[in-house]
């Protein structure tokens, strides 16, 4: 059984470790931004040489990859528009689906409309973006 004099020093041990578990993350934190500013360096300058990947001499692959995203309906009334776009076209069972899903509708549809020369507009949904991100893979 513990004392309350063990409990002080508990407490004091609890509070040390606190202080350093929040310098250990502040330098994580510190560290993942640096990786953020390298990475970015890469993938300028793979863009800039017309290459997708790249092997370097240590060993590391590093490869672009362009991820296409549509995001959920951002309001009620986006969230309004979209379902009864859904309903018109007889998409209603995709009224709860997640973003993956959703990104595959949207790119099928979009290679629909332009096969046709037209180009295609969901209604409540945002235009999709593409992100570019960099894949960094041991060989």
């Amino acid at each position: 059984m513990e004392t309350i004099e063990s409990l002080n020093k508990i407490g004091e041990d609890i509070k040390n470790l606190q202080e350093e578990v929040k310098q250990l993350e502040n330098q994580v934190d510190q560290k993942k931004a640096l990786l953020d500013e390298l990475k970015l360096q890469v993938i300028e300058t793979l863009q800039k040489n017309n290459l997708n990947s790249f092997k370097a001499a240590c060993g590391v692959n590093m490869i672009i990859s362009n991820k296409f995203y549509v995001a959920q309906p951002n309001s009620e009334e986006n969230e309004e528009a979209f379902k009864k776009w859904l309903l018109e076209n007889n998409l209603d069972n995709l009224r709860k689906v997640n973003s993956q899903t959703l990104t595959k509708l949207y790119r099928d549809l979009q290679e629909e409309a332009a096969e046709r020369g037209e180009l295609m507009v969901i209604p409540g949904l945002e235009l999709p973006t593409t992100q570019t991100t960099l894949s960094i893979r041991k060989a």
